[in-house]
């Protein structure tokens, strides 16, 4: 990516309002050095991406092979839950919905692969609101609330990568950008 920025005619550089990346410290450091000027914002999709899979499939797997002392086989309820604990809520229809409550019912006693997925729903509610300071609290509250030691680690780690990132986050609800035609 430094490469390809450094080799952009100058006025691209020097206009370039915002720089989109994803959650790596190297490209933070390109867009500071190549892009000064730029804002950075964390792209939702990347930030999403890991909520499913490093949070809430970590936790599933975990959990599975801490209840059962292998990977996920069939017919174990986390496993069958895999494919929708990475779906919006509000896109499960109703029996969607049942199902998903049922299985996370019978293999997640904890209830942790049940808090993660709240926690990656809360994440995309942050992306669809409208007021910058209202997603600036919203995502502080996500943050407090899962740093808290009761928390599964994994929940743990991500509110510190949310801290890390907090101002790269927040900034998408000024600039509504993002790199998705670039991922193509």
């Amino acid at each position: 990516m430094a490469n390809w920025l450094s080799h952009t005619p100058h006025h691209f550089r020097d206009n370039s309002a915002y720089g989109t990346l994803d959650l790596s410290p190297t490209y933070a450091a390109v867009y500071n050095v190549v892009l000064p000027k730029a804002t950075q914002v964390v792209d939702r999709f990347h930030l999403i991406r890991l909520c499913n899979l490093t949070l809430v499939d970590t936790i599933r797997r975990r959990i599975q092979n801490e209840r059962y002392g292998h990977r996920g086989r069939k017919d174990d309820p986390l496993y069958r839950a895999r494919k929708l604990l990475v779906m919006r809520s509000e896109r499960l229809d109703e029996a969607m919905s049942e199902k998903l409550n049922t299985l996370l019912a019978l293999g997640d006693e904890g209830a942790e692969v049940a808090i993660a997925y709240r926690v990656k729903e809360s994440v995309c509610d942050f992306y669809e609101m409208k007021d910058y300071e209202n997603a600036q609290n919203y995502l502080a509250q996500i943050v407090d609330r899962i740093t808290k030691p009761s928390m599964p680690r994994e929940l743990r780690r991500l509110g510190q990568t949310l801290e890390r990132w907090f101002d790269k986050i927040t900034t998408y609800h000024l600039a509504r950008v993002t790199n998705g035609p670039t991922e193509e």
